[in-house]
C-alpha cells in the first residue's frame, strides 16, 4: 500500500471522511467561516479522478452568498485550472439560473476592488484566439459581451488598438479625437461624424475644365456596383460660369459643361449604398420599441426619468451582486 501524508483539521463537525486510502478528502461544517476540509501540505488539497462524470475536487456551499471552493494565495494564484486539450477548459463555470432584469446567474464572477475583476490573454496570433471571448446564442436582446460604467465618468469599453465589427455599430452620437494638431500636449480636438438616414456615400474633388469647357469626372470602377440614387453639385472656383452635369453616372463616370477653358470646378456626388449587405440591413430610420423596452429609454436622465427606467437597466442583473467577503484564511 502507498504511504499517505494527509492533513486534516476539521472545523465544525465532520459528515465523514471517504475513501481514505485513495487520498480522498471530504469534510462539512455547518459554522459560518469554517472549512469542511482543510489540507496543509505541499498540496494543501489535491484531488485527481480519471472519470468523465467525476470530480477531482468538488465543493458545495448550499447557502445564501457561500463559497463552494475558496482559494487564497498571498502572492500566488487562488485558484489555477489548466487544460492541454483542444476543446478542454482550465476553468469553467455553470449555472442554471435565468437572467432577468432584476437578477441574474453568473457562472464565473470575478471581483477586484482595487484591481482587474476578470483579465484575459492570449499570446497566439490565430484568428480563433481571443483573450476573452463572448458567445449569445439566444438572439432577441442578448449580448455576447456587455459592459456597464455606473460611475460618473469611465468607459463601459476601452480599446486600444484596431477594432472590426461585423454588423451593424449603433449609438447615440460618434466623432473622432485626437491629440490637437496645434496643441498637442495641452488639448485635444474632435469633430463629430456626419449624419444621414441613408446608408450614403460621399465622393468630392476638384477639376480643370479643358479647351471645350467641360471635364470627365472618372470615379471608382466599383461606384456603380456599390452606389445608387445619385445627387450632384458643382461650384466654381475663382470665376462664375453656367457649368451643369450635361451627362449623369454612366460606365462610371460623369461629364461637366458650360463652363470656361482653364476653369476649376468643385464638384461633389453622393450615392445610397445597395450592395448585398446593405440590402439586407436597411437601418430603419423610425422603429417600434421591442416589448421589453417599451416605457424605457436610452437616457432616462434626459427625460427626467429615474435609471431603473433606462433601457440598460434591462441587462443589469448582475447589479445587485454583492462580492463575497474573502477574507484570508
Amino acid at each position: 500500500m502507498r504511504k499517505l501524508a494527509v492533513a486534516i483539521i476539521l472545523l465544525g463537525s465532520v459528515a465523514g471522511l471517504m475513501a481514505a486510502l485513495t487520498g480522498a478528502v471530504v469534510g462539512t461544517s455547518q459554522s459560518t467561516g469554517n472549512e469542511g476540509a482543510l489540507g496543509n501540505l505541499t498540496e494543501g488539497v489535491s484531488g485527481s479522478v480519471s472519470g468523465a462524470s467525476y470530480y477531482g475536487v468538488r465543493g458545495v456551499n448550499s447557502g445564501t452568498n457561500g463559497i463552494g471552493v475558496f482559494g487564497n494565495s498571498p502572492s500566488g494564484y487562488g485558484v489555477f485550472g489548466a487544460t492541454t486539450a483542444v476543446g478542454g477548459q482550465g476553468v469553467q463555470g455553470f449555472t442554471s439560473a435565468t437572467a432577468s432584469s432584476s437578477s441574474n446567474g453568473i457562472a464565473i464572477f470575478g471581483y477586484g476592488p482595487g484591481g482587474s475583476g476578470v483579465l484575459g490573454q492570449t499570446d497566439s496570433s490565430a484568428a480563433a484566439a481571443n483573450g476573452v471571448t463572448g458567445f449569445a446564442t439566444g438572439g432577441g436582446l442578448s449580448a455576447g459581451i456587455y459592459g456597464n460604467q455606473t460611475g460618473a465618468s469611465g468607459f463601459a469599453g476601452y480599446f486600444n488598438g484596431n477594432v472590426a465589427v461585423l454588423g451593424t455599430v449603433t449609438k447615440s452620437a460618434g466623432s473622432f479625437k485626437i491629440d490637437h494638431p496645434l496643441h498637442p500636449d495641452t488639448k485635444y480636438l474632435s469633430h463629430s461624424f456626419v449624419e444621414s438616414p441613408d446608408m450614403k456615400n460621399i465622393y468630392d474633388g476638384v477639376v480643370e475644365l479643358d479647351a471645350g469647357g467641360t471635364a470627365v469626372i472618372q470615379l471608382p470602377e466599383f461606384f456603380e456596383a456599390l452606389n445608387k440614387d445619385f445627387r450632384y453639385q458643382l461650384t466654381c472656383i475663382g470665376r462664375y460660369a453656367p457649368v451643369y452635369v450635361s451627362d449623369e453616372i454612366h460606365e462610371n463616370q460623369f461629364v461637366i459643361a458650360g463652363g470656361k477653358p482653364g476653369m476649376r470646378i468643385s464638384w461633389q456626388v453622393t450615392g445610397i449604398r445597395h450592395d448585398r449587405y446593405a440590402d439586407a440591413h436597411r437601418i430603419p430610420v423610425e422603429e417600434l420599441k421591442p416589448r421589453e423596452e417599451q416605457g424605457r429609454y436610452l437616457h432616462p436622465e434626459l427625460f427626467n426619468q429615474p435609471a431603473d427606467r433606462g433601457v440598460v437597466a434591462l441587462r443589469n442583473g448582475a447589479r445587485g451582486i454583492v462580492a463575497p467577503s474573502l477574507k484570508p484564511r
